[in-house]
């Protein structure tokens, strides 16, 4: 699964998945940031293509893949594999944040909790196996849409200054979440006035957040410049786009997913993409149209179903191949765009260190 998931929080604006959705306003409650979360793992889990999300399952692996092809496999794991951080750069990056946040509010007068970085296991512990077509972790677990329910912390992990919040009166609430993410925007002016600043995200609308704000500080404090970072993530946003849409198009890709699709309406199934089922079986608990029982017993049979279809279509491979040829041309046409982003994420990264190492030593 895509390690830069990011994570919703009390933020001004935000990415969601790989097209980066951006919030113009957060100040949101933890029970309006749990429904969010569940909204955003399962449409992240929803098979990640256009007609769903937008981002393609990545690197997956089945013991049906030939030597060659693992070697091959050593060489390409995902599209634009240098652009995704790792783990351990995602933590940084976050921890970054979290600190330059920290020293932002303690500047203004208030105290801020930095929170700590999760993991995508530990966000999503069930992705990887259930992405990837495993007939045993299908049917043990299903989709891992009830396992989700029992899961303490999970769909979204706590924020650490929701105590810290609910202990301050209203009035200085309301300052500290100026502080944090900047006064509400009059969403109705464009452009804005003032600190507001607008960026325009294809296929979303307009960007709106207070560059005055912390959140904002503490972009500029690990990218450099909030505003040009924005622009870069909504850039590569849309190049991944167009390997979605080549990946989508490629021929031998929709043979296997025909196959997939057909293998699906034989056992009475009829979806268009994998992620599917997952997504309208998640719909229907929410819905009150399956009670727990049903949807643990429903699940599971239609994700190892789905598993099934999976291997016996060769839809990993097929996705692979596709995503490295798909890979080669984007390349091609945007080496220069690919290389700046590149070079902003290890300034980033550079940054960030920076701002860890000095924290560390006071």
């Amino acid at each position: 699964m895509l390690q830069r998931r990011k994570i919703l929080r009390r933020l001004g604006y935000s990415f969601a998945g790989i097209s980066l959705i951006f919030i113009s306003y957060r100040l949101l409650s933890a029970s309006d940031l749990n429904t969010e979360k569940v909204a955003q793992i399962a449409e992240a889990q929803a098979a990640q293509y256009p007609e769903i999300a937008t981002e393609i399952l990545i690197s997956m692996k089945t013991p049906e893949i030939s030597k060659a092809e693992l070697d091959e496999e050593q060489e390409f794991e995902a599209p634009l594999q240098e652009l995704i951080p790792n783990d351990e750069q995602s933590r940084m990056l976050h921890d970054a944040e979290e600190i330059a946040i920290s020293r932002c509010m303690n500047e203004r007068g208030f105290e801020y909790i930095p929170n700590r970085y999760f993991a995508n296991e530990e966000l999503d512990p069930w992705g990887e196996a259930i992405s990837s077509g495993d007939i045993k972790a299908a049917s043990e677990i299903g989709y891992g849409i009830s396992a989700g329910l029992d899961s303490e912390g999970l769909p979204l992990p706590p924020d650490a200054n929701e105590d810290l919040l609910a202990q301050l009166d209203e009035a200085t609430q309301v300052a500290w979440d100026e502080a944090f993410g900047g006064k509400k925007p009059d969403l109705s002016a464009v452009p804005q006035e003032g600190s507001w600043v607008n960026v325009e995200v294809p296929g979303f609308g307009t960007v709106v957040w207070d560059t005055e704000s912390c959140l904002s500080d503490a972009q500029r404090s690990v990218y450099g410049n909030d505003i040009e970072q924005m622009k870069a993530e909504v850039l590569e946003t849309q190049i991944r786009k167009k390997i979605d849409n080549i990946v989508v198009e490629d021929a031998d890709y929709q043979k296997a997913l025909q196959d997939w699709q057909n293998c699906m309406a034989e056992k009475g199934l009829t979806f268009t993409y994998p992620g599917e089922p997952s997504v309208s079986l998640r719909r229907q608990f929410q819905k009150g149209e399956l009670d727990r029982a049903a949807l643990v017993e429903k699940e599971i049979q239609i994700a190892t179903q789905d598993a099934q279809c999976f291997q016996s279509a060769k839809l990993d491979i097929a996705q692979r191949e596709a995503e490295r040829r798909a890979d080669a041309e984007v390349r091609e046409k945007y080496a220069e765009e690919i290389k700046r982003l590149k070079s902003s994420l290890d300034t980033a990264l550079a940054r960030a260190e920076q701002l860890l190492s000095a924290n560390n030593n006071e």
